[in-house]
């Protein structure tokens, strides 16, 4: 191992360079240690866009439903009255050859 500021030789137990005295950092630790942060925060960012994205999707879902319910709803609606239309046009025939009927009578 070498001294990052001199170059000089170190042993893996000096703690600072015989040469120059700066702290000696072991590298391949403090690296670990930066992945592993790094690592703890990147997956925080992803937890936090999957909750965002399941939030939309929620959202969007519960939009839907709404839209399909008013949907039926209205072609319920709309299939009632041709139908109540229908039979009122119906009944009035009927009504209208009760009173032809009656009239031969």
């Amino acid at each position: 191992m070498k001294c990052y500021k001199c170059n000089a030789d170190l042993t893996k137990d000096d703690v600072f360079c015989p040469n120059c005295g700066t702290k000696v950092e072991n590298k391949i630790e403090t690296c670990k240690e930066k992945i592993k942060q790094t690592s703890k925060t990147i997956e925080v960012k992803q937890d936090q866009n999957v909750e965002k994205h399941e939030e939309k999707i929620n959202k969007a879902s519960m939009i839907l439903g709404i839209l399909s319910i008013v949907l039926c709803l209205t072609v319920i609606t709309i299939i009632h009255q041709s139908i109540c239309e229908l039979l009122f046009d119906y009944l009035d025939l009927v009504f209208d050859f009760c009173n032809h009927f009656y009239i031969l009578l």
